[in-house]
């Protein structure tokens, strides 16, 4: 009876303790952590399992190169609102600039964009055809005998990086191809030459001046007409910030058409004719 006792005791003590623990740390148990593909590139000597395991690996690659390319730039957009009198004008305003703060002339973006989506497309599809090969990997391991223990959690860590490409990747393609349809659309009526709009009330909330050379290189700007459902979408969200916000967002798109141009990928411009050519070639 004692012994109950002390258990029981012992069991309200532990379950206190539990409680005790800080969020912080319950939240680390529960965090997922990434995955990480450690196959050792042994080869089992059985054809369908080793081309299972040189698939995923190459896979696996591919995921990381792309991982670190659709990290290397940012698709930007500002909305911008001119007040004259009673008169509103709003603009779109759109550029892809890299980590470092550098712009993206049209055409690197335009490579940039692209580059995302069929790199991203060819993954997922390549993580499909993949995984209708992991039934067959799986039932090959009897195969080997005893040396099925060694290559089976490799064969089982398969559905893994699959998984990552079909989901993970599929999304981000889904992110670059909404970024693309927006680029897209904001290529279509932009204003040609950028140095016909007035960009003093952007000057007076003590923006720096505004490089005019950068915007025509650079950026797609599109008036939204009062009539579209954009303009009133645009206009709310406006009129919900205060004067000190606006000027704020102002002097900050000032400041960025003064940043450098990315001159890294001179030799992998797409002008805007071949990317969108490309692009309707490929996805329609």
């Amino acid at each position: 009876m004692k012994t109950k006792n002390v258990i029981w005791t012992m069991f309200i003590v532990l379950l206190g303790c539990s409680f005790l623990v800080p969020d912080s740390v319950q939240a680390k148990k529960k965090e997922k952590k990434k995955y990480e593909w450690k196959w050792d590139g042994k080869l089992s000597g059985n054809e369908t399992v080793d081309q299972y395991l040189l698939s995923c690996d190459t896979l696996w690659t591919k995921i990381q190169n792309y991982r670190e390319q659709i990290d290397q730039f940012d698709y930007k957009e500002d909305t911008l609102r001119f007040i004259n009198g009673t008169d509103t004008t709003i603009y779109l305003a759109v550029h892809l600039e890299n980590k470092e703060g550098q712009l993206f002339s049209k055409g690197v973006a335009n490579w940039q964009l692209a580059q995302s989506i069929m790199s991203g497309v060819s993954i997922v599809l390549e993580s499909t055809q993949i995984g209708l090969q992991t039934a067959s990997a799986t039932l090959a391991l009897p195969n080997l005998g005893l040396g099925a223990i060694s290559f089976a959690k490799y064969v089982k860590a398969g559905p893994n990086i699959i998984g990552i490409g079909m989901k993970e990747i599929k999304e981000i393609v889904q992110q670059r191809k909404y970024q693309w349809g927006q680029w897209k659309q904001a290529k279509e009526g932009a204003i040609e030459d950028l140095s016909t709009i007035d960009w003093s009330s952007l000057e007076q909330a003590g923006a720096a001046k505004i490089s005019i050379d950068n915007l025509n290189k650079c950026f797609f700007i599109k008036k939204i007409e009062p009539q579209s459902e954009t303009w009133t979408q645009m206009q709310t969200v406006l009129m919900n910030k205060t004067q000190e916000e606006m000027d704020a967002d102002n002097k900050n798109f000032a400041m960025t058409t003064n940043m450098p141009e990315d001159t890294t990928k001179k030799n992998t411009e797409f002008s805007d004719d071949e990317f969108q050519k490309m692009m309707q070639e490929n996805l329609g």
